[in-house]
């Protein structure tokens, strides 16, 4: 319990941190990948870019799962069921496309096709977050330092975690295999990779990828 509330106050700051260069750009149009459709929200920072209703801005939100809950709470925006491999939406269709803490969800088969779609609508560049590997915890699972050994998925099965240790349900990303899978998604895009910290902790990878007119 005190792990987690720990964790949701970092987050929070983290996550507006996170966000900043929305309101130092200029943009008519950010689609948002991977909302939390459900409710009650599991934290107070979730679906955080409609809380925020920037300025002028239309905001698109996709999400897997029925999305009636979400329109009813966020009305200013226009919402999607779809999946995030198979956007219904045009080429360069919008300025900007985020995923944040979503990537690391997406089974291996799947990653690149995920990455391809964001490219695709994007006009001007996408943004991705992703749980950094060196961070001191695992995020999801709660669990310190276990996710840092090449067994980390039978660890997690031993402690209870299965569903985490599911590869379809979760993968770790260092900045290195980061810079592997997006040169594979598009070598042609200029990939801008930042690590993120809490004091003198790493905990996030952002990755700007900027699309060439």
């Amino acid at each position: 319990m005190v792990i987690r509330k720990v964790k949701n106050s970092i987050s929070s700051k983290l996550r507006h941190k996170k966000f900043e260069f929305l309101f130092c750009d200029d943009f008519e149009t950010l689609l948002d990948i991977g909302v939390w459709t459900k409710q009650p929200e599991p934290h107070p920072q979730e679906n955080l870019l409609e809380k925020l209703e920037v300025k002028n801005t239309i905001i698109i939100a996709v999400g897997l799962d029925n999305m009636v809950l979400f329109k009813k709470k966020y009305p200013h925006v226009l919402s999607i069921q779809a999946d995030g491999t198979m956007l219904p939406l045009k080429n360069r269709s919008v300025d900007i496309s985020i995923a944040n803490a979503v990537l690391e969800h997406i089974g291996n088969g799947n990653t690149l096709f995920f990455i391809r779609e964001m490219i695709r609508v994007s006009k001007k560049y996408l943004f991705l977050s992703v749980p950094d590997r060196l961070c001191l915890f695992e995020v999801h699972s709660n669990l310190p330092f276990l996710h840092w050994f090449p067994i980390w998925r039978k660890l997690f099965c031993l402690l209870g975690k299965q569903f985490w240790a599911d590869p379809e349900n979760l993968q770790l990303y260092s900045k290195k295999k980061l810079k592997r899978m997006l040169k594979l998604a598009d070598p042609h895009i200029k990939w801008k990779i930042q690590r993120q910290y809490f004091g003198p902790f790493p905990v996030s990878l952002l990755i700007k990828g900027f699309i060439n007119p």
